[in-house]
């Protein structure tokens, strides 16, 4: 018995394109490969779906699951510690900024003063 492979020819634009071709190689495999994939992953085929059946097989894909759950869980917690982080040094950094331009803003009214005193004292020599 020999086995016959089909060809199957489907036309796409540009960005289709570009966008398959680059979940392909996020995927590390060709493209070819990848859209065949795909297209298996939403027929009946029975050989797919027959090795779930296996207890062993099962159980080690829910633990695979259960094990990327956790980690995503733990990078999910170390980023909103991070948040945080980033937050309070936000929060602190809009203070000092604060404190800064007020006290700018003092310095600023004090030469403002000084240099009408000088215009002031130039003007009465001058009169």
């Amino acid at each position: 018995m020999t086995f016959k492979e089909k060809s199957i020819t489907f036309r796409v634009t540009d960005d289709e394109y570009a966008q398959l071709s680059a979940l392909a190689k996020t995927h590390k495999k060709s493209l070819p490969t990848f859209v065949k994939s795909l297209a298996v992953l939403f027929t009946d085929n029975k050989e797919l779906f027959r090795s779930l059946e296996n207890p062993a097989i099962k159980k080690g894909l829910e633990d695979d699951l259960q094990s990327m759950a956790e980690q995503l869980q733990q990078q999910q917690k170390f980023i909103e510690l991070l948040l945080r982080s980033i937050y309070s040094t936000q929060l602190r950094l809009e203070g000092q900024f604060k404190k800064y331009r007020k006290e700018a803003a003092k310095e600023l009214e004090k030469d403002f003063g000084r240099i009408s005193l000088m215009v002031n004292s130039v003007s009465a020599k001058n009169i």
